[in-house]
């Protein structure tokens, strides 16, 4: 073999190693993309209620353990936030990442439907619900702890049962080592101690388990159903609910918005508030809410369209409310 032809495969090999390295290795970077607008009226069903057809949620796309090769792709665009996974991040599988999000997704629906009921009932007394909080779903843990599952049902901590009275501050007591927890799965009652170690400090966590006795009206939440996950939906959501319960005119306006909604009315965080308002941009809305603390993360990003960071519902309201044809 000749040196020249010697030079030559050593430079293909070494290149279809390179090609075949950013092709199929995974890495431990994340990345956040401009995603899409749908339409809250699918998710939700009200017995004789005429769904709102334009309130719409923002959803981003997301992609973990990126190849070399994508990475570099997506890097070029700067709407893309591309960023190294944290430990907690790349402790979950794909698995246990689908069930969070459908626990996050229950409590989010839910509180919707609560919120919105509460204030519609301020205008239409007519408008009644009733819930209870029943203990607590289990949303995280870390995998070595594998006698516990997510989505069990917490019905009490350190001895204390919990309701809809103190599960806000059974939850911030929670943080410590050696914590009994009692477990309703199925017919069984299960005692298990939480323990934490150095190598693995990160806490577990809860969502409230919301049951809803009665309503009227009635209401069915297909949205359940669906393989989608997440709680960053429920701003929109429960504007989505107070529109039609209220059956308001909002004439043609493109209504979008993201935030997290807890149940007592205030509008939290989310991640990836930037490809959300570049999402908004692509789809041509004419409003846009956002939790006021993601203000900071965007406050220079160009909008086209009515902007309106807000702290709870009864701003977002108060914004809707100069917008209703009369």
């Amino acid at each position: 073999m000749s040196d020249k032809l010697r030079k030559i495969l050593i430079t293909f090999s070494f290149s279809f190693v390179l090609l075949f390295i950013s092709l199929t290795i995974p890495t431990n970077f994340a990345s956040v993309m401009p995603g899409t607008m749908s339409e809250v009226s699918s998710n939700i069903k009200i017995d004789g209620v005429e769904n709102a057809k334009n309130i719409y949620t923002t959803s981003v796309y997301y992609q973990t353990r990126m190849v070399p090769l994508i990475r570099m792709i997506l890097e070029a665009d700067n709407k893309n936030d591309i960023y190294p996974m944290t430990p907690y991040e790349s402790s979950l599988s794909s698995i246990d990442d689908y069930k969070m999000g459908q626990i996050s997704k229950k409590y989010s629906y839910y509180s919707s439907i609560i919120n919105a009921y509460k204030e519609a009932s301020k205008v239409d007394s007519s408008i009644t619900i009733n819930y209870e909080v029943d203990g607590l779903l289990l949303y995280y843990r870390p995998s070595r702890m594998i006698d516990l599952q997510i989505g069990d049902h917490i019905i009490k901590i350190d001895g204390v049962e919990v309701n809809e009275d103190n599960y806000k501050e059974v939850i911030r007591e929670s943080r410590k080592d050696n914590l009994p927890i009692t477990i309703k799965r199925e017919d069984q009652i299960i005692e298990y101690v939480v323990k934490y170690t150095k190598d693995d400090p990160t806490y577990i966590s809860f969502y409230p388990n919301i049951v809803v006795s009665s309503s009227n009206p009635s209401f069915e939440l297909p949205g359940l159903d669906s393989t989608t996950g997440g709680p960053s939906g429920g701003l929109m959501q429960t504007i989505n609910i107070y529109v039609s319960l209220l059956n308001l005119n909002l004439g043609d306006l493109k209504i979008g918005g993201t935030g997290t909604l807890n149940l007592d009315g205030n509008v939290e965080k989310i991640g990836g508030a930037v490809q959300k308002i570049h999402t908004a941009n692509a789809y041509k809305m004419d409003v846009f809410f956002i939790a006021l603390s993601n203000h900071s993360e965007v406050v220079e990003l160009k909008k086209n369209f009515d902007y309106y960071p807000v702290e709870n519902l009864a701003e977002a309201i108060q914004v809707l409310n100069t917008k209703i044809i009369k």
